[in-house]
């Protein structure tokens, strides 16, 4: 045991023991059980450095997981059960325990259905929705793409394109196979050439355009099938605050607006 502690090998296997199911000191009394083979409650207190009072209360609890044996002696010695044969029995409680766990969860999510799609903004009362935390919005954001139903058009700088890209190419890929219309006005840079960085399966989509405006861009936002908007209050998307509604009102303005750069924007930069 001395030699395990130097190498840290103890702690390692302690460790994985936890991981498996079993609390600190139920791992240190099996691992001191393997290493002692049949051995004496004052034994195990001594290799495993639990206090020996606790060893009695230990060891009923790993006999009922199956880890250890009672033999039948004066004073009362006991027996790990062979590391494969308990490792397989953790094993299989883990996975019943995860197995459990599943059930709750898709009970719970059942159970809470109706009360969840209350937060998707879908609800027509629901009209005006800050979001001011980047990655709440990234996950709004990309959720609203994956739920849009005919197109998606967006106010971007490079920047921001740059980071969609890299944070949903996978969301964009896979909407566009569906059909889904992506239109994105970007402001034009002339030392910038995006394209060299879209991939050639989003650039060959019929379904994709870019098309390029001259002056600077005055904030992001994103439509989503024209009845709902994303928009941001400053171009910088770290630090801007996002707004969500789907007030006919407001989405009509920013798409009409959209609308009206767009047949005047460039397709080239």
């Amino acid at each position: 045991m001395d030699e395990l502690e130097n190498t840290g090998l103890l702690h390692e296997h302690v460790e994985t023991l936890t991981r498996l199911g079993l609390s600190h000191r139920q791992a240190r009394v099996y691992l001191a059980l393997l290493i002692s083979g049949t051995s004496t409650a004052k034994a195990i207190a001594r290799v495993s450095k639990v206090p020996r009072q606790d060893i009695y209360t230990v060891m009923p609890t790993l006999e009922k997981m199956g880890l250890c044996e009672v033999a039948i002696a004066r004073p009362v010695m006991f027996r790990a059960t062979p590391l494969q044969k308990g490792l397989d029995l953790l094993m299989k409680r883990k996975s019943a325990e995860y197995e459990e766990m599943q059930i709750k969860a898709r009970n719970l999510l059942d159970g809470l259905e109706h009360y969840s799609r209350g937060t998707r903004f879908q609800e027509d009362k629901t009209e005006f929705f800050l979001l001011p935390q980047m990655q709440e919005r990234v996950l709004m954001i990309e959720e609203a793409i994956n739920n849009a139903r005919s197109a998606v058009d967006s106010f971007t700088t490079p920047k921001i394109f740059r980071q969609a890209l890299v944070s949903s190419k996978e969301t964009l890929m896979k909407t566009l196979k569906r059909g889904i219309s992506f239109r994105f006005l970007v402001e034009d840079l002339k030392s910038e050439d995006l394209q060299l960085e879209i991939p050639q399966a989003v650039l060959k989509s019929p379904h994709f355009e870019m098309r390029y405006v001259t002056v600077p861009v005055p904030a992001a936002a994103v439509l989503i099938d024209a009845k709902e908007v994303f928009f941001g209050t400053t171009i910088d998307f770290q630090k801007a605050i996002y707004l969500w509604s789907n007030n006919p009102y407001l989405v009509g303005i920013i798409q009409n607006h959209f609308e009206t750069i767009w047949n005047s924007a460039s397709k080239h930069a």
